[in-house]
Parts: C-alpha cells; structure tokens; sequence
C-alpha cells in the first residue's frame, strides 16, 4: 500500500536543527554550539543520526531515520517557491498553491496532483482544510479529540502569557 505523505510543518520548526547538513563544510562554523554532527564534539552533537555523508537527523527523529533507511521517507529541505516577498504567510500561500505569487492559483497542488491521479483520495489533519488540499477534489478533515483533562501545570505557565489578553485571559485564569 503506497501513501504519500506532506507534513506541513508551521510556526516555529528549527530545520537546520532537525535535519541538520553535518557534510557542508559551513555549517558547524557558522552553527556553533548549536551543530548537531555524528561526530559532534559533544555527546549531545555526536547523537546526531546519520542519513548520508550530508545530511543527519536530530536525535529525537529515531522514528525517521527507520523510515528513511527503508526508503519511506524521502526529506526535502529548503523547498521554496520563487517569491521574494516579505511575508511569512504570502510564502506560505505560494508553497502551497504551488506557484511564484501568494494569488497565483485558488486551488491547492496537492488537490490538482490527487485530480490527476486516479482512484487517489485525501485527507487533511487539520481542523481547518490547508489550502494545498482545497480545490475540485474531496477530501476529508479530520482532527484529534482534545484531551478530556489538561495538566494544570500547563495551565498555570499558559496563564502568564495570555494574561492581557482580554478574549484568552479569561480561559487560562
């Protein structure tokens, strides 16, 4: 059974941190302490998972590395579209439309590319479908139940944050 699988990771993913380029000759001097490298001068560095003589994985992503060394996972880093705009989220709107402009197309390509393909279906993990699924083709949502009880912990360090908040203030109080 063959799936294809698109992570669509946003906000804050440090890339160089979870697939860090060990090969490139730049990448430790200009990374410093924060270089992960199988052969790390430290044994947090050095726990770094090799995937080739370029490229590693965190040491987190055990998971990974099991799906790569069996040719299930394929990471493609620094995947960008020609635009040179300053907005975060215009940049967003041309990866996932699949075009050099944030208006270039209404639909998503991953729902052009499940057109194409016959008998292909889509899902969305997303409470909201992302627009790289949205055009002619259904596909479905789904989203994981919340968790019936929150940690109060979390809470408390949540509260701080919010606290000037007048619409989330009142939720972590």
């Amino acid at each position: 059974d063959t799936r294809f699988l698109v992570l669509m990771l946003r906000g804050g993913l440090d890339g160089l941190h979870a697939l860090p380029p060990y090969g490139d000759p730049g990448y430790a001097q200009l990374r410093g302490p924060l270089a992960l490298s199988p052969a790390g001068p430290t044994a947090e560095a050095a726990a770094a998972l090799r995937l080739d003589g370029t490229f590693a994985l965190h040491p987190a992503l055990t998971f990974a590395q099991q799906l790569y060394q069996r040719g299930q996972l394929l990471p493609i880093p620094a995947a960008a579209p020609p635009y040179w705009g300053r907005s975060h989220f215009e940049a967003q709107d041309c990866v996932e439309n699949g075009t050099a402009t944030p208006d270039g197309a209404r639909t998503g390509w991953l729902n052009r590319a499940i057109a194409a393909l016959p008998g292909v279906e889509g899902l969305a993990v997303s409470t909201v479908m992302p627009l790289m699924m949205r055009g002619a083709v259904p596909v479905a949502t789904w989203t994981p139940p919340l968790p019936v009880r929150v940690n109060p912990i979390l809470l408390q360090r949540l509260e701080p944050l919010y606290a000037e908040d007048p619409r989330l203030a009142p939720a972590f109080a």
